[in-house]
C-alpha cells in the first residue's frame, strides 16, 4: 500500500484490465491468453525500473512503488510480458480470454 494513488501511467502499461483480480496476471506465465482477435503467448512478470518513482506529469520522484512491490512479491514485479502469437484487431473494452 503505498497510501495514495498513483497514476498507472508511471507503469507504461499497454494493456490495463479492470477484470481480473489483483496480481491475476502472473499466475497466467506459460499460458496463453486472448485480447480481441490476437492471442499472446503470456512470457514472464515484469521487474519494474525506478521510473515508476516519476510523477508521469511533472518528472518529479514523489512516490517508490518499488518498495511495497518487492515487500508484496520478493521482487518489484508488476505486469507481464506478452508475445503476439498472430495478427488482429484489439480494441478498447475487448475482455481478456485465457
Amino acid at each position: 500500500d503505498m497510501g495514495c494513488d498513483l497514476d498507472p501511467r508511471r507503469f507504461r502499461g499497454n494493456f490495463w484490465m479492470d477484470d481480473a483480480e489483483p496480481w491475476a496476471e502472473l499466475s497466467w506465465v506459460g499460458r496463453e491468453i486472448q485480447i480481441g482477435d490476437v492471442r499472446f503467448e503470456v512470457q514472464k512478470p515484469i521487474v519494474r525500473c525506478v521510473a515508476t518513482a516519476a510523477n508521469p506529469e511533472s518528472g518529479e520522484r514523489d512516490h517508490n512503488p518499488l518498495v511495497p512491490l518487492k515487500r508484496l512479491h520478493g521482487e518489484p514485479l508488476f505486469g507481464v510480458l506478452v508475445k503476439p502469437i498472430d495478427q488482429g484487431e484489439i480494441a478498447v473494452g475487448d475482455r481478456v480470454v485465457g
